[in-house]
C-alpha cells in the first residue's frame, strides 16, 4: 500500500507517528522511497551520498534539518 503513496505523502506520514517513522526509515523501505521518486517527473537522479527517504525529505520537508 506504501508504494502507491507519492513522496510528499510519505515525508508526512513518516512524521506522523513514531511507529510510521520506525518503518519509513527502516532499509527495507528504501525500494518504497525509489518507487514513489521513479514516478515524479523532472526530478534530479537522487544524489549517491544520501539514500532515497533522505533526499526526499530535503526537497519535500518544510523544516530545515540543519
Amino acid at each position: 500500500i506504501l508504494s502507491y503513496l507519492d513522496p510528499l505523502e510519505l515525508v508526512q506520514l513518516s512524521c506522523s507517528c513514531k511507529r510510521f517513522h520506525s518503518v519509513l526509515s527502516s532499509v527495507s523501505s528504501q525500494r518504497i522511497w525509489r518507487i514513489a521518486l521513479s514516478r515524479q517527473d523532472c526530478l534530479p537522479p537522487c544524489p549517491r551520498h544520501i539514500n532515497e527517504r533522505m533526499y526526499a525529505q530535503m526537497i519535500w520537508d518544510p523544516h530545515c534539518a540543519v
